[in-house]
């Protein structure tokens, strides 16, 4: 079993783990203070594996 500061995730997650943290979304009963906790310990898991970035999120949105 792992636990605590002993855990290191895989090679890698760390770029995943921020795509996650800057596009997760949170149910509606769930308060903004329990949200922003959410995305920081996804952010100082990813730190634990690398200091990764994902792609930018986009800004240009596709018109057919």
């Amino acid at each position: 079993m792992m636990t605590g500061e002993d855990c290191i995730p895989p090679s890698g997650s760390d770029v995943a783990l921020r795509y996650l943290r800057d596009r997760i979304n949170v149910p509606r009963d769930m308060s903004i203070y329990a949200a922003k906790r959410l995305r920081e310990s996804v952010e100082k898991t990813a730190a634990l594996a690398g200091d990764g970035q994902p792609a930018p999120i986009s800004t240009k949105h596709r018109r057919d």
